[in-house]
C-alpha cells in the first residue's frame, strides 16, 4: 500500500471518529416538550430529575426541557413531576431527542359527602386560606438553593422626536435627528441566578436573608455607536455643573430635578461602592438578596392586588370542581372567574384539611387589565399578568417551590418636554441652557420571573449567623446564549427566543 493509500484511510478513519463523536455529544442532549394529556396544552414549570442523584431541570413556560444525559446509565430512571399531575417514569434509554410527554391530571374521586353535602361553600373554603396563613407558612431558619430567571423584552411601536429648540452646547436637530435614527426599535435582557439563600425571621417576625452565590450569567447590552457618542455628549454637560446650578426635566406644569452625582458627572442618584476592576463585572450581593426577598415577600399573598381573589372574595365566582390527591395530601379544586370588580380567573387547589394554598393558576380575564392611567397624554397601562405558584409539604410546614409571573405593560407619551439648565438665584432660578422637543412614544413591555426552589434544609441560627455573606457577585456576561454555559447546574430551559437572540454590534 503507498503512502498516499494509507494517509486517505488514516483521514478517513479520522472523519469517521469525528463524526461519530459529533453524534455522541448531540444525542446526550435530550430536548423534548410536556403537554396535558387531555387537552396537549403545555406544562410550564415541571420538573425533570434523575431518581438516583435527585438532580435535575425544570420545563420552560412553553413545557419544553432539556436534559443532559452523557454521563447517565442507560437504565436509569428520569421523572416527571408536577403537582396535580401523576408522575411519569422513563429510563434514559427510552428518550429520544423531540420526545413529547404527556402527563395524566390525577383522578378526581369525589367522596359522596362532598356531593351530598350541600353546606360546603367554595368560598368559605378560600376564606380560610388566610385565616390559616400564619399556621400553615412558617418561614424557619433554613438553607435554600434557588434558581432565578429575569427576562424583559421591550418593543418600542413608535418614536418620534420632534425638535424645537436648543441652547445647549453641540446639541441641535442633527444630534436630535440621531437618537431617532439609531435608537434600538427592540431591546432583550435577561439573566439567570443560581444561588444558595440563607433565610430566618428576625425578633420581629420579618425574614432577613443572606446569599451564597453560586453562578450568574446575564445577556450582554446592544453596542449602538452613536447612542454612545449622543451619551457622551450629555455627560460632558454634566459635568460642568457647578454647586449653585442643577438640571430639570419640565413638561407642562410639571417638573422635577436631575440628581446628578457631582463626583462622576452621571445621572445616578444612588452612589455604591464598585471595585477598582475592569476586567471584572460585578454586582452588590447585598442587591440580589434583596431582590430575593422581595420576591419571596411577592408569595405571601401580602399584596391585595396580586391576590385579590384571596382578599377580596366577594368579587369572585368559586366552583368546586372536586378533590384529588396530590402528594399523599387530599385538596380541593376551585375554579374561579370574576365578578363586575374582580380580574382575575383561575384555578387553585387547596388542602381540604389544613386550608393551605398547595397550588394556583391565573391569569387577567378577558377585558380585565391593570394599572390603567390615561393622564394629560401619558399612558401607562398592566395589559397583561400570568401567575403560576406551588408550595410543597415539609414536615407539616407549606414551603414554595416555584413562583413565576408574565407582565406586559404599555407605555406611551405624546407630550413637549424640556431639558435646563438653571442657577439657583433669591427669587428666580436663572435658566443657562435649555433642550425643547416634542415626544411621541409607545412602547410594549413584556417581563417575567421564575423562580424556583431546588432543594432545601433546615439549619440552626447560629449557622445563620456564622455565614458571612461575599460582597460582589461575579457576573458572566454572554452576547448570545450558550447552551455549555450551565454545565450539569439545574436550570430552566431557555425559550426560543432566548436561544435565537444574538448581540447586535455595529
Amino acid at each position: 500500500m503507498n503512502i498516499r493509500k494509507t494517509l486517505a484511510i488514516i483521514l478517513l478513519l479520522i472523519s469517521i471518529t469525528i463524526n461519530a463523536q459529533s453524534k455522541n455529544v448531540e444525542s446526550s442532549k435530550i430536548t423534548g416538550t410536556i403537554l396535558d394529556s387531555k387537552d396537549n396544552s403545555p406544562l410550564p414549570y415541571t420538573t425533570i430529575y434523575i431518581i438516583s442523584s435527585d438532580t435535575g431541570v425544570f420545563s420552560n413556560e412553553k413545557g419544553v426541557f432539556s436534559i443532559n444525559t452523557s454521563e447517565l446509565e442507560a437504565d436509569e430512571i428520569i421523572r416527571f413531576k408536577r403537582i396535580g399531575y401523576k408522575s411519569s417514569d422513563m429510563k434514559v434509554s427510552e428518550l429520544i431527542n423531540g420526545i413529547t410527554i404527556k402527563l395524566v391530571e390525577e383522578s378526581m374521586s369525589l367522596d359522596e359527602v362532598i356531593l351530598t353535602n350541600k353546606n360546603i361553600n367554595p368560598r368559605e373554603i378560600v376564606k380560610k386560606i388566610l385565616l390559616n396563613q400564619s399556621e400553615n407558612y412558617k418561614t424557619l431558619t433554613s438553607k435554600k438553593q434557588i434558581f432565578l430567571r429575569h427576562k424583559r423584552f421591550a418593543d418600542i411601536d413608535k418614536f418620534e422626536l420632534n425638535y424645537k429648540k436648543s441652547t445647549i452646547d453641540n446639541i441641535d436637530e442633527s444630534v436630535i435627528n440621531k437618537i431617532e435614527e439609531e435608537l434600538i426599535t427592540d431591546t432583550t435582557y435577561y439573566d439567570d441566578f443560581l444561588a444558595d439563600i440563607y433565610i430566618r425571621n428576625d425578633s420581629e417576625q420579618k425574614s432577613e436573608i443572606k446569599t451564597k452565590p453560586i453562578k450568574f450569567v446575564a445577556l450582554k447590552e446592544k453596542d449602538i455607536a452613536g447612542i454612545k457618542q449622543i451619551k457622551t455628549l450629555f455627560k460632558n454637560e454634566f459635568e460642568g455643573t457647578n454647586k449653585k446650578e442643577y438640571w430639570k426635566i419640565k413638561s407642562g406644569i410639571f417638573g422635577s430635578k436631575i440628581d446628578i452625582n457631582e463626583d462622576k458627572g452621571s445621572i445616578i442618584s444612588v452612589k455604591t461602592d464598585v471595585k477598582k476592576d475592569v476586567n471584572r463585572d460585578t454586582k452588590l450581593t447585598s442587591n440580589m438578596s434583596y431582590d430575593i426577598l422581595n420576591h419571596i415577600k411577592d408569595t405571601q399573598f401580602l399584596k391585595e392586588t396580586e391576590w385579590e381573589f384571596l382578599h377580596k372574595p366577594r368579587r369572585y365566582n368559586y366552583t368546586l370542581i372536586g378533590t384529588v390527591e396530590v402528594d399523599d395530601e387530599e385538596v380541593y379544586i376551585i375554579e374561579f372567574e370574576p365578578k363586575r370588580k374582580g380580574l382575575y380567573i383561575g384555578e387553585m387547589y387547596v388542602s381540604t384539611e389544613t386550608f393551605a394554598l398547595i397550588k394556583a393558576d391565573y391569569e387577567y380575564a378577558e377585558g380585565k387589565s391593570g394599572i390603567d392611567i390615561s393622564l394629560l397624554k401619558f399612558i401607562y397601562k398592566k395589559e397583561q399578568s400570568k401567575i403560576s405558584i406551588a408550595f410543597e409539604k415539609i414536615n407539616g410546614n407549606y414551603e414554595l417551590k416555584y413562583f413565576s409571573e408574565k407582565t406586559i405593560f404599555s407605555i406611551g407619551a405624546k407630550r413637549k418636554l424640556a431639558l435646563q439648565k438653571k442657577r439657583n438665584r433669591f427669587l428666580i432660578d436663572k435658566k443657562l441652557r435649555e433642550l425643547k422637543i416634542k415626544l411621541n412614544m409607545l412602547i410594549k413591555r413584556e417581563s417575567s420571573v421564575e423562580f424556583f426552589v431546588i432543594n432545601r434544609e433546615e439549619i440552626t441560627d447560629s449557622e445563620y449567623d456564622n455565614f458571612k455573606q461575599e460582597k460582589y457577585v461575579d457576573i458572566i456576561r454572554i452576547d448570545e446564549f450558550d447552551d455549555n454555559i450551565w454545565g450539569n447546574h439545574p436550570t430552566i430551559e431557555p425559550t426560543k427566543r432566548m436561544k435565537e437572540y444574538k448581540k447586535i454590534k455595529i
